[in-house]
């Protein structure tokens, strides 16, 4: 684990060095008057709060394994098309009839997505019972709104983690060494040779399977695997990526020091790549966006690797706008917006290049299995299906458009804090005042909310920042206030250092407009 304060100042610097000002238009003069599992941390106040003894407050003002058979079991051959309306971006579908699980293999084949194993940590899940791990699976058509229930295969159920991946053969899915190929059309297995070790990754190239952890490449033909050259640098917890030409893989050199190295299957050889920056290794998520993959670390730095014209080169893209939370993260291209979840936030970028955080209440998910179906497939955009299972314990299938998603989502960054918005409201000023100190020569940063209709509702998603003035917590964590609205709904927050306070000021942006 890393050292909190090293952590703290790590995420801190990515993000006050990467988000965008505020117009000069949109920033007036104010003068202000003082008025879980892991615990995740805000950043960049709680930072400044270990170095300089920081007092920082926030206000905001609101309103208050046996498992069914599925209805059909072939494919149909209907156009798998659907459409989620002018909603938020989301469409919760039928969960289906498998047994409920957390960290199941997903995949989608092109006209279904496919749902195989996985498992439940009861402690870790805060679910009861015993640990227990699946095998069986089944098949979900958008087009039809069905379930299938897939065949009992030959992979084993055990604890170790499923993957699964699709290929113009069928869907691979390996469990340790285990290895079978699942064929949607007929709904038949094909055991494949064993791996040489226990799988952990599976990209393919489109004419054959390549295992990073196991150094091998399957041949969907034969069923048997092929050893690889030796890369030059020897990676831990590997995350490749396809290119389209070659496979990208970063991983740990050590614990902090990342390292990278591409894979040519034509040529059958490896090189070694620049040093990708600003990543930390422990835990990786990454996708191919384009003609370059992005990658997300656990502590939400982003950078993009992109090859042209013969020349490698990595770019630091602007962090992701959450909470520093210990856990990994997920990332999912979805053209064109990329969405990231963490365990304190799920944020999407989308064309306009900023991070939006948007609700996440109906994708509190736990074990997040993500398949982006390609638009004109599940539907006319793209579009990701999420898979897992609710806090309480529930299966839980969502469709989600990224972009539809953000543009919907009426939020207000303020530092790395989200707010939700009232329909009605709108951001009228921010700013902060370095020469009107409060108590303590604080320095004040105050955003206002223009909120016409006395009874809206605004909510926070802070935590771990003890807030002043008539708040009332609606949870255990304090991690949600709620009281009356007034005409002008206020942010508040109190600095020691003078940079931090305005690094707060450009970090707040204006929420997209309605309609």
């Amino acid at each position: 684990m890393l050292d909190v304060t090293e952590q703290l100042r790590r995420y801190g610097d990515a993000v006050t060095a990467t988000v965008d000002a505020v117009p000069a238009a949109d920033v007036g003069s104010i003068s202000t008057e003082p008025t879980r599992r892991r615990r995740p941390v805000w950043q960049p106040l709680l930072a400044a709060a270990a170095a300089v003894g920081l007092v920082a407050g926030g206000l905001w003002f609101a309103t208050s394994s046996s498992d069914p058979p599925s209805p059909s079991s072939e494919p149909s051959s209907a156009e798998p098309k659907i459409t989620t309306g002018s909603g938020p971006g989301i469409e919760l579908l039928d969960p289906g009839p498998l047994t409920p699980r957390a960290d199941a293999a997903v995949a989608w084949t092109g006209e279904e997505l496919m749902v195989w194993g996985g498992d439940i940590e009861a402690a870790n899940q805060g679910l009861p019972g015993p640990d227990r791990h699946y095998g069986a699976g089944a098949a979900y058509n958008p087009a039809t709104r069905e379930w299938r229930r897939m065949a009992d295969g030959p992979v084993p159920t055990n604890a170790e983690t499923p993957l699964a991946v699709a290929t113009d053969r069928g869907v691979v899915i390996a469990r340790g060494t285990s290895v079978a190929l699942w064929d949607p059309k007929t709904n038949t297995w094909r055991k494949l040779d064993d791996a040489p070790s226990a799988v952990t990754d599976l990209t393919s190239t489109g004419t054959e399977v390549v295992s990073v952890s196991v150094n091998a490449a399957l041949d969907l033909g034969t069923g048997r695997w092929q050893s690889l050259p030796e890369p030059p640098l020897k990676l831990e917890r590997p995350v490749a990526v396809w290119t389209g030409a070659e496979l990208v893989v970063v991983g740990q050199l050590s614990f902090y020091e990342p390292g990278a190295v591409a894979f040519d299957p034509e040529r059958g050889n490896w090189r070694e790549l620049p040093t990708p920056p600003a990543l930390n290794p422990a835990a990786l998520s990454a996708d191919r966006d384009g003609d370059r993959v992005i990658f997300v670390d656990y502590e939400m730095h982003v950078a993009a690797y992109r090859r042209d014209a013969g020349t490698d080169a990595w770019r630091v893209l602007p962090s992701v706008p959450a909470r520093f939370y210990e856990d990994s993260p997920t990332l999912a291209s979805v053209p064109p917006a990329i969405i990231v979840r963490t365990g304190a936030a799920v944020v999407v970028r989308g064309p306009n290049n900023i991070w939006t955080p948007v609700p996440k209440d109906e994708l509190e998910f736990r074990g997040w299995a993500t398949a982006v179906a390609p638009a004109g497939t599940a539907r006319d955009r793209a579009s990701l299906f999420v898979f897992g299972i609710t806090p309480t314990g529930e299966n839980r299938l969502a469709l989600v458009d990224p972009e539809r998603l953000a543009e919907s989502a009426r939020t207000l960054q303020v530092g790395v804090v989200s707010v939700r918005l009232p329909a009605d409201a709108k951001l009228t000023r921010s700013a902060y005042d370095d020469a009107e100190r409060g108590p303590g020569g604080h320095v004040q940063v105050l955003v206002e909310l223009s909120t016409p209709t006395a009874n809206c509702t605004v909510t926070s998603t802070s935590g771990g920042i003890a807030p002043t003035g008539p708040w009332a917590p609606t949870d255990a964590g304090g991690g949600t206030w709620s009281a009356q609205a007034t005409s002008t709904d206020r942010v508040q927050v109190t600095c020691a250092d003078p940079g931090t306070a305005k690094e707060i000021v450009d970090a707040t942006r204006l929420p997209p407009s309605p309609g």
